[in-house]
């Protein structure tokens, strides 16, 4: 991430050996950004305050190249467009 106002750049490391991640929402209202991983089928939760990565399995062939969050909710729902099997895939994280 690069901070404009400090002209910094931070990183988190992903804990998965073979991810690489492809894509970066915006950050939610607690500050969560989301990541798209195209080789491991899964889609990571980085707290951008705290460096925690959470790890979440997608089912079947997964491979998202954009990611939105919907502002309008109160929970964070994060919609991804799966251009392996052309759907869509809204993801609700529960915490």
């Amino acid at each position: 991430m690069f901070d404009t106002g400090t002209e910094k750049f931070q990183e988190w490391d992903i804990p998965d050996k073979y991810a690489t991640p492809y894509s970066a929402s915006i950050q939610d209202a607690k500050g969560r950004a989301y990541v798209s991983s195209n080789m491991s089928e899964r889609v990571y939760r980085v707290d951008t305050k705290t460096g925690e990565v959470a790890s979440y399995q997608m089912p079947g062939n997964f491979d998202s190249k954009k990611i939105t969050i919907d502002p309008s909710t109160a929970r964070p729902v994060v919609w991804m467009a799966n251009t392996r099997s052309a759907r869509i895939v809204r993801v609700e994280p529960l915490d």
